[in-house]
């Protein structure tokens, strides 16, 4: 699966605009995984955003604003301590959704994964990504099958990893280190 062209766009757009904000953020998902480990398509954005109620009504309004926004969800979704605020977004193609999800720092590790984001420049737009180690960490959170497919290339990609600071998150969020342990030996 390739990443569509439209959705490049956007995700550039989108970073370019949340830059000019104050709002501190980090990509995560399949953008950071294509930029940790080997290139991967993807169909969403995904973001870890620091939001609180008044930020949240300034997000809905700067998306009305700034993009062709078709639906921001009312309700989060929840998956354990996860709250996810999707919004739908339409590319430059009328044709093209997109979901951005935008992941709420509503506990203390999510808050270490912006303080911790590294940024890089690609086509002259500033990119706060997500830490090598946390993105580990939220795709097993996730543990979905594509997740586990992004945690093996991640590891086996060659790229420094803070070996420490990943088992120690991962037992304080009580998960099994033996999991990451067999592929970082495989």
């Amino acid at each position: 699966m390739e990443t569509p062209n439209d959705l490049i766009i956007l995700f550039l757009k989108l970073c370019d605009e949340l830059n000019t904000t104050g709002i501190r953020y980090c990509v995560t998902g399949g953008f950071a995984v294509g930029m940790w480990g080997p290139p991967r398509g993807t169909s969403d954005i995904d973001i870890v955003i620091m939001l609180d109620e008044k930020d949240r009504k300034f997000v809905t309004g700067f998306l009305k604003g700034h993009f062709n926004l078709v639906q921001s969800h009312d309700n989060d979704m929840i998956f354990g301590n996860i709250h996810i605020w999707r919004h739908i977004l339409k590319g430059e193609n009328e044709n093209n959704i997109f979901p951005l999800d935008m992941i709420l720092c509503n506990n203390d590790y999510l808050e270490k994964v912006i303080e911790r984001k590294l940024e890089i420049v690609y086509k002259n737009v500033r990119i706060p990504v997500i830490s090598i180690e946390d993105l580990i960490i939220l795709k097993y959170i996730s543990l979905r099958d594509i997740d586990k497919f992004d945690i093996e290339n991640i590891i086996k990609s060659g790229n420094p990893i803070d070996w420490p600071y990943l088992k120690e998150v991962i037992l304080k969020l009580n998960l099994d280190w033996d999991y990451i342990e067999a592929i970082k030996n495989k």
